[in-house]
């Protein structure tokens, strides 16, 4: 609406030129003017389909104004009234047009403000969306995946002290449940090898008692510190007790076995190999055989003393007899 009005304008003063001055440069621009109003009114009518009535009176106009000034029958009195008549007419549907693109374009800039805020309280939203899932994510993770993690961890450092009887749960479908279930079928198959172990060993413990019950030689095992852990009816004429009395005491506490503590302290410290045999001048009647026990590591843990003819020495003998032979 504003160029059309400022257009018309400019063909008013360039017919006046033409008109005063007699020159053809004028009307050419005016002719030129002209057409650029009508290509305006044609561009409205694809802009706003609603307002083609206003575009297409505004080019009416300027079309009888174009053909008005193109005759020369008309006097100048009359010719400047009629186009001051047309000028007024097109400068009020222009200003009806320049109202309502301004109303068009407040509406648009109200729109476009309301989806600015729009646009920012999405923005706010998705913020505030995105805080809560990374709290969640925070608070849901170390239970799902630190957690059962921590409890593999634990329960491995618990079975390398020897606890075989540690579960983990495993209660969801995930991989570090999977890996819970493996752990917990491997810590049974520990449990039921490590139960067949001790059955064996309990079995094999068995056979040796019998075994060393109804032998004539006599069988000592030793621990580390030396103390007897075991002792057959055999060598009980050197303990000078039952077997039963001396578990759990002492080599010290013997004298007759007095001549074992230095080869058995050679045994256990390792100075000696595995297996030694000799006859001690404390037990002149006996062969002592000294064997090692070692664990898986190789440390030696225990010492086994095989006495072949397991009777005192000659001298307690008779200290013996001389004692019972007045009674």
């Amino acid at each position: 609406g504003d160029r059309i009005s400022l257009a018309f304008l400019a063909a008013r003063r360039a017919e006046e030129r033409r008109i005063v001055y007699r020159d053809s440069v004028a009307r050419a621009e005016h002719d030129a003017i002209m057409a650029q109003i009508i290509e305006l009114c044609e561009q409205g009518r694809e802009l706003a389909p609603d307002q083609e009535a206003r575009f297409g009176t505004i080019a009416s106009l300027t079309r009888t104004y174009a053909a008005m000034f193109a005759s020369d029958s008309l006097s100048r009195p009359l010719l400047a009234e009629r186009a001051a008549l047309i000028q007024q007419q097109i400068s009020i549907q222009a200003d009806s047009l320049t109202t309502i693109g301004r109303s068009r374009l407040s509406e648009h800039q109200s729109q476009a403000q309301r989806l600015a805020r729009r646009g920012e309280r999405n923005v706010v939203t998705a913020l505030l969306l995105a805080v809560i899932v990374l709290a969640w994510l925070m608070t849901t993770l170390p239970r799902r995946a630190v957690t059962p993690i921590r409890q593999i961890t634990n329960a491995i450092r618990r079975t390398q002290e020897g606890g075989l009887e540690v579960r983990v749960s495993a209660g969801s479908q995930d991989e570090l449940a999977e890996l819970g279930r493996q752990f917990n079928r491997a810590m049974d198959r520990l449990q039921e090898f490590d139960r067949q172990k001790q059955d064996r060993i309990q079995y094999l413990e068995r056979r040796f008692r019998i075994l060393c019950a109804n032998i004539a030689e006599g069988v000592l095992v030793f621990d580390r510190s030396p103390r007897i852990v075991f002792a057959n009816a055999a060598v009980e004429p050197l303990l000078g007790c039952s077997a039963a009395d001396a578990l759990g005491r002492p080599l010290g506490e013997f004298p007759l076995l007095a001549g074992l503590v230095e080869p058995l302290e050679k045994a256990l410290s390792g100075a000696v190999g595995r297996e030694e045999c000799e006859v001690l001048p404390a037990l002149p009647f006996s062969a002592v055989c000294i064997s090692t026990l070692k664990g898986r590591e190789g440390n030696v843990f225990a010492a086994l003393v095989v006495i072949t003819n397991p009777v005192p020495p000659p001298s307690v003998s008779e200290e013996g007899a001389e004692t019972t032979s007045p009674s």
